[in-house]
């Protein structure tokens, strides 16, 4: 399934750099520089994948990533999350399982490399959401609650 993937990444060049690699693979892809503008380019552009930077100017991209998930289409979109900053997914790990998300990227990563996950993730069942939907439901299972929104900065 070839899709639409949002890219949120305050980077300009490595944004770019992430659009072309993405739209030589016959995607169709959208940027945005800041989380207000992601999520507002997802709203009139839902996407089938977000790949979301952690650290955006003036929020965390766990944030983004709860507010991506109380939006029409959000709920179980797949997402990846990327950082230049925390090198080890362990420090995310409950706000990703509680978000749905499985994908951890440290910068610098190989482009081939993202290309195959997207498609792998692309080509789930019902566009990878359903997998999404599977991950939230084990954690609030295990943890009682869904993606509700933290008030505390993620660990």
């Amino acid at each position: 399934m070839i899709g639409r993937i949002l890219i949120i990444e305050d980077n300009l060049d490595f944004a770019g750099q992430l659009k072309t690699v993405c739209e030589s693979k016959g995607y169709s892809v959208g940027v945005s520089l800041t989380a207000a503008d992601g999520l507002r380019s997802f709203r009139d552009w839902p996407a089938d994948l977000v790949l979301l930077d952690l650290k955006l100017p003036g929020v965390h991209g766990i944030r983004v990533a709860e507010d991506l998930r109380t939006l029409p289409g959000g709920a179980d979109v797949p997402v990846f999350l990327m950082s230049a900053i925390y090198r080890r997914p362990e420090l995310f790990r409950k706000d990703m399982a509680r978000l749905g998300i499985k994908t951890y990227l440290p910068k610098p990563f190989s482009f081939d490399d993202l290309l195959r996950r997207i498609e792998r993730s692309l080509e789930g069942e019902d566009g990878g959401r359903a997998a999404v939907r599977e991950r939230i439901s084990s954690s609030s299972l295990s943890d009682g609650r869904a993606y509700a929104r933290t008030d505390s900065p993620p660990a």
